[in-house]
């Protein structure tokens, strides 16, 4: 499983529906409200979560293999988020 967060942009769409095109199993890490809803009609799975949200990041990365990310944290994110769950949901 590949876990893709930022597929609702531009790159990482691009680069969801290219994994999707070959046959890859793909989880997406999206926002509510965000639309994703063609990726789940495709065959991606799709965990509504929050880069600020470590228990969804937990959540989207549980049995993935692989991560592909287009998307990072703002310095005004990081102002205010703690980067202390970075470690803990990446290694669960």
């Amino acid at each position: 499983m590949i876990l893709v967060v930022g597929a609702t942009g531009l790159l990482g769409g691009h680069i969801a529906r290219k994994l999707l095109d070959r046959g890859k199993p793909v989880r997406l890490l999206v926002r509510q409200g965000s639309a994703y809803d063609g990726f789940v009609t495709a065959g991606a799975e799709a965990v509504i979560g929050d880069l600020k949200d470590p228990d969804s990041v937990r959540a989207a990365c549980r049995g993935v293999d692989a991560v592909i990310t287009t998307q990072t944290l703002s310095a005004a994110m990081a102002r205010t988020t703690s980067s202390r769950w970075i470690t803990s949901a990446t290694t669960t």
